[in-house]
Protein backbone atom coordinates (compact mmCIF):
# COMPACT_ATOMS: atom_id res chain seq x y z
CA UNK A 1 0.00 0.00 0.00
CA UNK A 2 1.51 3.32 -1.08
CA UNK A 3 1.57 6.04 1.59
CA UNK A 4 1.14 9.69 0.65
CA UNK A 5 1.72 12.71 2.88
CA UNK A 6 -0.63 15.47 1.71
CA UNK A 7 0.29 18.97 2.85
CA UNK A 8 0.02 22.63 2.01
CA UNK A 9 -0.58 25.97 3.68
CA UNK A 10 -3.65 26.72 5.73
CA UNK A 11 -6.80 27.03 3.58
CA UNK A 12 -4.91 25.87 0.49
CA UNK A 13 -7.44 23.18 -0.45
CA UNK A 14 -5.90 20.08 1.16
CA UNK A 15 -9.22 18.69 2.35
CA UNK A 16 -10.76 19.21 -1.07
CA UNK A 17 -7.89 17.31 -2.71
CA UNK A 18 -8.13 14.53 -0.14
CA UNK A 19 -11.82 14.19 -0.94
CA UNK A 20 -11.12 13.89 -4.65
CA UNK A 21 -8.48 11.22 -4.04
CA UNK A 22 -10.96 9.24 -1.94
CA UNK A 23 -13.49 9.43 -4.77
CA UNK A 24 -10.84 7.91 -7.02
CA UNK A 25 -10.20 5.01 -4.63
CA UNK A 26 -7.68 6.21 -2.05
CA UNK A 27 -8.00 5.87 1.72
CA UNK A 28 -7.56 9.20 3.52
CA UNK A 29 -7.03 10.23 7.15
CA UNK A 30 -6.75 13.77 8.52
CA UNK A 31 -3.87 14.21 10.99
CA UNK A 32 -5.81 17.07 12.57
CA UNK A 33 -8.42 14.55 13.70
CA UNK A 34 -5.67 12.38 15.13
CA UNK A 35 -4.36 15.41 17.04
CA UNK A 36 -7.85 16.01 18.44
CA UNK A 37 -7.95 12.42 19.66
CA UNK A 38 -4.59 12.63 21.43
CA UNK A 39 -5.69 15.80 23.29
CA UNK A 40 -9.09 14.47 24.32
CA UNK A 41 -10.16 14.55 27.96
CA UNK A 42 -8.25 12.12 30.15
CA UNK A 43 -5.15 11.81 27.97
CA UNK A 44 -1.66 12.76 29.05
CA UNK A 45 -1.58 15.40 26.32
CA UNK A 46 -4.77 16.96 27.69
CA UNK A 47 -3.29 17.17 31.18
CA UNK A 48 -0.08 18.73 29.94
CA UNK A 49 -1.92 21.29 27.82
CA UNK A 50 -4.14 22.28 30.74
CA UNK A 51 -1.13 22.57 33.03
CA UNK A 52 0.84 24.71 30.59
CA UNK A 53 -1.85 26.99 29.15
CA UNK A 54 -4.26 27.13 32.09
CA UNK A 55 -8.01 26.96 32.41
CA UNK A 56 -8.68 29.54 29.71
CA UNK A 57 -8.27 26.86 27.02
CA UNK A 58 -10.83 24.53 28.62
CA UNK A 59 -14.31 24.64 27.12
CA UNK A 60 -17.47 24.41 29.29
CA UNK A 61 -17.78 20.71 28.47
CA UNK A 62 -14.25 20.08 29.75
CA UNK A 63 -12.63 19.56 26.35
CA UNK A 64 -9.79 21.63 24.91
CA UNK A 65 -11.18 24.77 23.25
CA UNK A 66 -9.10 24.66 20.07
CA UNK A 67 -10.10 28.18 19.09
CA UNK A 68 -8.82 29.63 22.34
CA UNK A 69 -5.71 27.49 22.14
CA UNK A 70 -5.04 28.74 18.61
CA UNK A 71 -5.42 32.33 19.80
CA UNK A 72 -2.83 31.65 22.50
CA UNK A 73 -0.14 30.34 20.18
CA UNK A 74 -0.36 31.58 16.61
CA UNK A 75 1.13 35.01 17.31
CA UNK A 76 3.54 33.78 19.97
CA UNK A 77 6.40 31.58 18.70
CA UNK A 78 7.36 30.43 22.19
CA UNK A 79 3.84 29.26 22.98
CA UNK A 80 3.49 27.64 19.56
CA UNK A 81 6.70 25.72 20.21
CA UNK A 82 5.36 24.61 23.58
CA UNK A 83 2.12 23.41 21.97
CA UNK A 84 4.01 21.47 19.32
CA UNK A 85 6.29 19.83 21.89
CA UNK A 86 3.26 18.61 23.81
CA UNK A 87 1.02 17.48 20.94
CA UNK A 88 3.33 16.45 18.10
CA UNK A 89 5.04 13.38 19.65
CA UNK A 90 1.76 11.62 20.45
CA UNK A 91 0.28 12.57 17.08
CA UNK A 92 3.34 11.36 15.19
CA UNK A 93 3.26 8.08 17.11
CA UNK A 94 -0.35 7.53 16.01
CA UNK A 95 0.49 8.40 12.40
CA UNK A 96 3.45 6.01 12.39
CA UNK A 97 1.25 3.21 13.73
CA UNK A 98 -1.29 3.91 10.99
CA UNK A 99 1.40 3.86 8.29
CA UNK A 100 2.77 0.58 9.64
CA UNK A 101 -0.72 -0.89 9.44
CA UNK A 102 -1.16 0.34 5.88
CA UNK A 103 2.20 -0.99 4.75
CA UNK A 104 1.29 -4.40 6.16
CA UNK A 105 -1.61 -4.36 3.70
CA UNK A 106 -0.06 -5.91 0.62
CA UNK A 107 -2.40 -4.27 -1.86
CA UNK A 108 -2.19 -1.71 -4.64
CA UNK A 109 -4.27 0.84 -2.74
CA UNK A 110 -3.11 4.34 -1.91
CA UNK A 111 -3.27 5.71 1.64
CA UNK A 112 -3.27 9.47 2.16
CA UNK A 113 -2.60 11.29 5.41
CA UNK A 114 -3.44 14.99 5.37
CA UNK A 115 -0.77 16.69 7.51
CA UNK A 116 -0.86 20.51 7.61
CA UNK A 117 2.54 20.79 9.33
CA UNK A 118 4.21 17.86 7.59
CA UNK A 119 7.32 19.84 6.61
CA UNK A 120 7.48 21.87 9.81
CA UNK A 121 7.41 18.67 11.88
CA UNK A 122 9.97 16.93 9.67
CA UNK A 123 7.63 14.07 8.75
CA UNK A 124 8.37 13.90 5.04
CA UNK A 125 10.49 10.77 5.40
CA UNK A 126 7.60 8.83 6.94
CA UNK A 127 5.83 8.72 3.57
CA UNK A 128 6.56 7.13 0.22
CA UNK A 129 5.34 10.27 -1.55
CA UNK A 130 4.80 13.91 -0.55
CA UNK A 131 1.99 15.78 -2.30
CA UNK A 132 1.86 19.57 -1.85
CA UNK A 133 -1.12 21.81 -2.57
CA UNK A 134 -0.17 25.39 -3.46
CA UNK A 135 -2.42 28.45 -3.65
CA UNK A 136 -2.03 32.21 -3.27
CA UNK A 137 -1.92 34.12 0.04
CA UNK A 138 -4.83 36.21 -1.20
CA UNK A 139 -7.01 33.13 -1.64
CA UNK A 140 -5.91 31.77 1.73
CA UNK A 141 -6.83 34.99 3.53
CA UNK A 142 -10.17 35.13 1.70
CA UNK A 143 -11.02 31.57 2.76
CA UNK A 144 -9.93 32.20 6.34
CA UNK A 145 -12.13 35.28 6.49
CA UNK A 146 -15.03 33.15 5.26
CA UNK A 147 -14.30 30.92 8.27
CA UNK A 148 -14.67 33.91 10.58
CA UNK A 149 -11.08 35.04 11.05
CA UNK A 150 -9.89 38.61 10.64
CA UNK A 151 -7.16 39.54 8.16
CA UNK A 152 -4.70 39.93 11.06
CA UNK A 153 -5.59 36.48 12.45
CA UNK A 154 -5.22 34.95 9.02
CA UNK A 155 -1.82 36.53 8.48
CA UNK A 156 -0.68 35.29 11.90
CA UNK A 157 -1.59 31.75 10.92
CA UNK A 158 0.25 32.06 7.60
CA UNK A 159 3.35 33.34 9.40
CA UNK A 160 3.29 30.39 11.78
CA UNK A 161 3.71 27.87 8.95
CA UNK A 162 6.38 27.07 6.39
CA UNK A 163 6.09 28.91 3.10
CA UNK A 164 5.39 27.23 -0.23
CA UNK A 165 9.05 27.35 -1.31
CA UNK A 166 10.01 25.35 1.78
CA UNK A 167 7.26 22.80 1.13
CA UNK A 168 8.02 22.45 -2.56
CA UNK A 169 11.60 21.45 -1.78
CA UNK A 170 10.14 18.16 -0.50
CA UNK A 171 7.31 17.71 -3.03
CA UNK A 172 7.12 14.66 -5.27
CA UNK A 173 3.88 16.00 -6.75
CA UNK A 174 2.34 19.48 -6.68
CA UNK A 175 -1.22 20.65 -7.22
CA UNK A 176 -1.85 24.32 -8.00
CA UNK A 177 -5.14 25.58 -6.60
CA UNK A 178 -6.16 28.82 -8.31
CA UNK A 179 -9.74 28.60 -7.11
CA UNK A 180 -10.96 26.63 -10.14
CA UNK A 181 -12.42 23.53 -8.50
CA UNK A 182 -12.82 21.71 -11.80
CA UNK A 183 -9.16 22.25 -12.66
CA UNK A 184 -8.07 21.15 -9.19
CA UNK A 185 -10.08 17.96 -9.56
CA UNK A 186 -8.43 17.28 -12.92
CA UNK A 187 -4.98 17.70 -11.39
CA UNK A 188 -5.88 15.32 -8.56
CA UNK A 189 -6.99 12.72 -11.10
CA UNK A 190 -3.69 13.04 -12.99
CA UNK A 191 -1.66 12.62 -9.81
CA UNK A 192 -3.74 9.65 -8.69
CA UNK A 193 -3.26 7.96 -12.07
CA UNK A 194 0.50 8.47 -11.86
CA UNK A 195 0.61 7.07 -8.34
CA UNK A 196 -1.34 4.01 -9.45
CA UNK A 197 1.06 3.50 -12.35
CA UNK A 198 4.01 3.61 -9.96
CA UNK A 199 2.37 1.09 -7.63
CA UNK A 200 1.41 -1.24 -10.45
CA UNK A 201 4.93 -1.11 -11.88
CA UNK A 202 6.57 -1.54 -8.49
CA UNK A 203 8.50 1.71 -8.75
CA UNK A 204 7.50 2.92 -5.29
Amino acid sequence: MLTVGLTGGIASGKSTVAGYLVELGAVAVDADLIAREVMSVGTDVYSRLAAHFGGDIIAPDGSIDRGRLAAEVFDDPAQLDALNRIVHPATIERIQALLDEWRADDSDRIGVVQVPLLIEAGLEELFDVVLVVVTTPEQQISRLMEMGLTVEQGLARLRSQANDAERLAFADFTLLNKGDIGRLKEQAAVVYARLKECVDEGRL
